[in-house]
C-alpha cells in the first residue's frame, strides 16, 4: 500500500475481496450453457451436443470422458432407458425401496458412529445420474446438428471405402474385384449428398422423437419415484442426497434443448413439484429457489409463444404457492427473481433482445386480475415484482446505449441499487458493481463509499439479527449518505430462514474501505472507520490485527499533519452542468453537479463532455455554453444539444465555517455550492467599484460529496444579489482570511505571504482596498449606504490593517538579505494605505498612528 500504509497481505486482501463478490450474488447458476432451444425449428449455436463431453453432468462426465465416447455413451444410455421403460413397474418401487430402507436400517444400526451414505442408496443416486446423462446425450441440437453429422458419417464411409482400394492391379484374380471397387470409388464420390439429401428428413425426425420419447420416459419415472417417496424427498426440509438429484433432474429438464410437446409436460410436472414441495422451496435452502427462478425466467423469454405462455404460468404458480406458504410474502421468490434476470442479463442470454421477455412479464402481471381467490396484497406485491423486473430491463438496455459515457453508466445502476434501498442483498449487488466501475476509472472516493455503503447495509442487518448495538448510526461522523440511504431495510425484506451476513462480512467491508479511503487520501475519515474496526479485533484476541490497525492508524494521522503543513492535498473540484436539448432525453433540463479530479479546468471538463456528446449527437449538434447566466430553453434550438459548464466552490455559513476549521472539513461532506457572475445596471459585465454588483447562486444537491457516484442533481437553487458595498465587504473579507491564514501557516511559506500582501497593500492590484475606501467612507456614498454596512466596512479596513502589520513583521523576520528592498517597498505601500485610510476610519475604533510601522533601517 502507497504511503507505507498496510493492513494485511496481498493475499488476504484477494481473498476478501473474493468474499465481498460472491455474497453481492445470491447464487451462480450451473457453468453449463443453458440452451435457449426451444422447438425443432429454432436451433441456436452453441446449443448442439458435442462429443467432448461438456455438456454432460458433473457425476457422470468423468467416468465417460475416460471410458466411452460420446456415440458409445449415446449407445448405452439408449439401452438403459429402454429398459427401464419397459420393466415392471413393480420391480423398480421395490428396488428404490429396498435401496432407501437398507439406508435406514444401516443408520438404526449405526446409530453412534458418523452419518455415511450407504452402498444401497449411492446406487440409487448413480441411478438418477444416469437419468440426467440421458437427458443429456440426447437432447436435440436442430436440423443443422443433425445434417452435420449426417454429412460426417457418409464421408467418413468413403474415406474407408477408398483406403480399402487396391494398389496394385497386376494380378489377375483380382482385376474383377479392383475393378468393382473402382466403380464403388467413383460413384462414393457423392456418395455423401445423396445419403444426406436422401436421409437428412428421417434423421431429423428420428431425432427429434428420440430426444422427446428420453424426456417423456424420464419425466414418468420422476412422478413415480416423487409419488411414492414424497416423505423421503421432504426430510430436513429438502436438504437431502435424493431431494439434490430429483431436483438436478428437473433443472436439466428445463436446461437442455427440448421439443414444444416436452416442454408441455415438463412444465405441468414443474407446476405439481411447487405444489408438492414449498417447504422445501421456500423454507429450506435458497439454492432450490434460486435454480426455478433462473430456468422459468429463461424460459419467459423464449421465441415460442407456447413455451412463454407455459413458463408465465409456473413463475406465477411460484409466486402465489409461496404467498401462501409464508402467509402474506413472497420476499424469497422476489428476491431470487431479480437476482437471476441479472445473471441472465450478465450471462448475455439478453444480447438478441428483451421483447420477448417484456411480454411475458406483461402476462404475469395480467394473471393478477383473472385470479380471484388471492388475498387483495397479492396483486400488489406482484405489481411491485413486475416492475422492478421491467426497471432492470430498462437499466441494462440503457447501460448497453451509455457504455461510453462514466457518469451516466453509473447512474443507472445506482438507479438499481436505490430502487432496492429496502433489500440488502440486490442493493449490496449493485453497490459492489458500482464499486468495481469506480477502481477501474480512478474515482478513489466513490469506490471506498460503494464499500462504506456496503458496511453500513451489513450493520443493518446485524443489528435486526440482534448481533450490532447501532446499527448505521456508528457512520454519522464517516458518511452521512449511509444514514439517509442505508436505514431503509424493512423486517418484510429480510428472509428469516438463512443469515445472509455475518460480523465477518462487516469486518471484510470496512478494511477494503480503509483501503480505497487511503488512495482517496481521505486520511480523516480512515480515522473514523479505526473507531468501528478496533473493538471487533479487541474483541477476538486478534492482536496481529491490532498491531496493523495501529500502524496503519499512526500512519493515517502522520499523513494528516504532513498534507496540513504543505497544503499540497487536492480532494476535487466541482462544476455545475446542465443539460438543454431532446437529445439528451431524460436529463433534459437537468443540473448536476460534478467531481472532477483534483485540479481540473473549466477547458478539460468542457473539452471531454464536448467530444463525449459530440460522438453520441455528432459534433455538428452540441455545443457548450460559456456563460453562467440563466438559460432560457426557448431561445435554444430544441433539436440540438447544449451543455452549460460552470465552475462553482464549496458554500458555508458563518456558523459553519466557524465549525469546519481545516481544509479537509471544508471539502468534505458537502452539499452546497456557489457561483457568481458580476454585473453593473448599465448592462456591463464590469464597472467602477460603485457600480459593480455580483448575482450569487448557491446550489444544494441532493447528497453529499464524497457519494456512490461522480455527479449528484441539483435539488434547490437560491439566488440574490450583492450591492456594491456588500461587494467590497466581501472581497476584503476574503482578502483579511487569506493573510489570517498566510501567518498562522506553520512554518511559514514565504512565496504566499508575500503574494498575499502584496495583493492588499497595492492600490493598483484588483482596485485594491484603498479604491473600497475612498468610494464608500466618502459623501454622497457614506451617508446613502445603510449604516451597518458601513460598520461592517470600517471593522473589516481595521482588521485587516492589523494583519497587515503582522504579516510585515512576520516577513521581516523570514526573508534574506537580498529581499530587504523588496520589504521596504511593501512597507511604504502599507505607510501609504494606512494613513490614506485613517481619515476614512473612525477614530474612536482605532488609533490611526498603530498601522504605521517603521521602515526598514529605522529605530523603533
Amino acid at each position: 500500500m502507497a504511503s507505507g500504509i498496510s493492513i494485511e497481505s496481498s493475499s488476504e486482501s484477494a481473498e476478501r475481496k473474493d468474499r465481498i463478490r460472491v455474497r453481492s450474488m445470491t447464487f451462480v447458476p450451473s457453468t453449463a450453457e443453458p440452451s435457449t432451444l426451444d422447438s425443432a425449428n429454432t436451433p441456436t449455436a452453441g446449443a448442439v451436443p458435442s462429443e467432448d463431453h461438456t455438456d454432460l453432468g458433473p457425476e457422470t462426465s468423468r467416468f465417460v470422458r475416460d471410458r466411452l465416447s460420446f456415440k458409445e455413451t449415446r449407445q448405452l444410455m439408449g439401452c438403459f432407458v429402454f429398459i427401464i421403460k419397459e420393466i415392471d413397474k413393480d420391480i423398480l418401487l421395490r428396488w428404490w425401496r429396498s435401496c432407501i430402507e437398507r439406508e435406514r436400517h444401516s443408520h438404526l444400526w449405526k446409530e453412534n458412529e458418523p452419518r455415511s451414505m450407504s452402498s444401497t442408496l449411492t446406487h440409487l443416486l448413480a441411478f438418477f445420474d444416469a437419468l440426467r446423462t440421458s437427458l443429456q446425450v440426447f437432447q436435440y441440437g436442430g436440423k443443422a446438428s443433425v445434417m452435420a453429422q449426417a454429412s460426417r458419417s457418409a464421408m467418413m464411409k468413403a474415406q474407408l471405402e477408398q483406403a480399402y482400394i487396391p494398389k496394385s492391379a497386376n494380378r489377375p484374380a483380382s482385376v474383377s474385384l479392383s475393378s468393382a471397387l473402382r466403380t464403388r470409388k467413383s460413384s462414393s464420390n457423392l456418395g455423401p449428398l445423396i445419403e444426406t439429401s436422401r436421409n437428412t428428413e428421417s434423421r431429423i425426425k428420428l431425432s427429434a422423437n428420440m430426444g422427446t420419447e428420453i424426456t417423456l420416459v424420464v419425466l414418468d419415472l420422476l412422478e413415480l419415484f416423487i409419488a411414492n417417496f414424497r416423505e423421503n424427498l421432504e426430510e430436513n426440509t429438502g436438504d437431502n442426497a435424493l431431494m439434490k438429484r430429483v431436483f438436478s433432474i428437473i433443472i436439466t429438464l428445463l436446461e437442455v434443448n427440448q421439443s414444444q410437446l416436452a416442454l408441455t409436460h415438463i412444465f405441468a410436472s414443474l407446476r405439481s413439484f411447487i405444489h408438492k414441495f414449498s417447504p422445501a422451496l421456500f423454507q429450506g435452502g435458497q439454492e432450490y429457489c434460486a435454480e426455478l427462478c433462473y430456468q422459468i425466467l429463461m424460459k419467459c423469454n423464449s421465441c415460442v409463444r407456447h413455451i412463454r405462455s407455459d413458463a408465465c404460468v409456473s413463475f406465477y404458480l411460484l409466486m402465489r404457492c409461496s404467498f401462501e406458504f409464508v402467509e402474506g410474502s413472497f420476499l424469497r421468490v422476489h428476491l431470487q427473481s431479480i437476482v437471476a434476470l441479472s445473471q441472465i442479463i450478465a450471462d448475455g442470454h439478453l444480447a438478441a433482445g428483451q421483447d420477448f421477455l417484456r411480454r411475458s412479464i406483461n402476462s404475469i402481471e395480467s394473471f393478477t386480475a383473472l385470479d380471484r381467490s388471492t388475498s387483495s396484497q397479492f396483486p400488489v406485491e406482484v405489481k411491485d415484482l413486475t416492475g422492478r423486473l421491467r426497471n432492470v430491463l430498462h437499466a441494462t438496455s440503457e447501460m448497453k446505449k451509455h457504455e461510453d459515457d462514466p457518469e451516466v453508466f453509473l447512474e443507472l445502476r445506482y438507479i438499481l441499487a436505490k430502487s432496492y434501498s429496502s433489500a440488502a442483498q440486490l442493493r449490496q449487488t449493485w453497490l459492489h458493481s458500482m464499486a468495481v466501475l469506480h477502481q477501474q476509472n480512478g474515482n478513489f472516493s466513490e469506490a471506498a463509499h460503494c464499500y462504506i455503503h456496503m458496511a453500513g447495509i451489513v450493520a443493518g442487518y446485524l443489528k435486526f439479527k440482534g448481533s450490532h448495538k447501532n446499527g448505521v448510526a456508528d457512520f454519522h461522523r464517516i458518511a452521512p449518505n449511509v444514514i439517509k440511504e442505508e436505514s431503509a431495510m424493512k423486517e418484510d425484506w429480510i428472509d428469516p430462514t438463512i443469515n445472509v451476513y455475518s460480523e465477518d462480512d462487516y469486518i471484510d467491508l470496512l478494511e477494503e474501505s480503509l483501503l480505497w479511503l487511503e488512495k482517496a487520501e481521505r486520511y480523516e475519515v480512515m480515522v473514523e472507520l479505526f473507531k468501528l474496526l478496533q473493538p471487533y479485533y479487541d474483541q477476538r484476541r486478534q492482536y496481529e490485527s491490532l498491531a496493523s490497525s495501529f500502524n496503519m492508524l499512526s500512519a493515517a494521522c502522520a499523513k494528516v499533519v504532513e498534507v496540513k503543513k504543505t497544503k499540497r492535498r487536492l480532494l476535487g473540484t466541482y462544476f455545475r452542468v446542465a443539460f438543454f436539448g431532446e437529445l439528451f432525453g431524460n436529463d433534459n433540463g437537468i443540473h448536476y453537479i460534478y467531481k472532477e479530479p483534483k485540479v481540473t479546468r473549466l477547458a478539460d471538463i468542457s473539452l471531454r463532455l464536448m467530444e463525449l456528446y459530440g460522438r453520441k449527437f455528432g459534433s455538428e449538434n452540441v455545443s457548450i455554453i460559456q456563460e453562467s447566466n440563466t438559460v432560457d430553453p426557448v431561445d435554444l434550438d430544441f433539436e440540438k444539444a447544449y451543455i452549460q459548464v460552470t465552475y462553482v466552490t464549496p458554500y458555508f455559513s458563518e456558523s459553519e465555517l466557524e465549525a469546519r476549521i481545516t481544509d479537509f472539513e471544508r471539502n468534505n461532506d458537502m452539499r452546497r455550492f456557489v457561483f457568481e457572475a458580476p454585473f453593473t445596471k448599465g448592462g456591463k459585465n464590469r464597472g467602477d467599484v460603485r457600480e459593480q454588483w455580483i448575482h450569487k447562486t448557491i446550489l444544494t444537491t441532493a447528497n453529499t460529496f464524497p457519494y456512490v457516484k461522480k455527479r449528484i442533481t441539483i435539488v434547490e437553487e437560491e439566488n440574490f444579489d450583492l450591492t456594491p458595498i456588500e461587494v467590497a465587504i466581501e472581497q476584503l473579507s476574503s482578502k483579511l482570511a487569506e493573510l489570517t491564514e498566510a501567518i498562522n501557516r506553520s512554518p511559514p511559506d514565504k512565496t504566499n505571504l508575500q503574494r498575499v500582501l502584496q495583493g492588499v497593500v497595492s492600490v493598483t492590484v484588483n482596485a485594491g482596498p484603498l479604491a473600497y475606501g475612498k468610494a464608500f467612507l466618502r459623501e454622497p456614498e457614506l451617508s446613502e449606504s445603510p449604516e451597518n454596512h458601513i460598520k461592517m466596512l470600517r471593522a473589516v479596513f481595521s482588521d485587516l490593517l492589523e494583519q497587515c502589520g503582522l504579516a510585515l513583521e512576520l516577513n521581516a523576520r523570514i526573508i534574506e538579505s537580498d529581499q530587504l528592498l523588496y520589504h521596504e517597498d511593501l512597507m511604504q505601500k502599507y505607510d501609504i494605505l494606512a494613513r490614506e485610510l485613517s481619515e476614512l476610519l473612525d477614530p474612536n475604533v482605532r488609533s490611526t498612528e498603530a498601522y504605521v510601522l517603521p521602515l526598514a533601517g529605522e529605530d523603533d
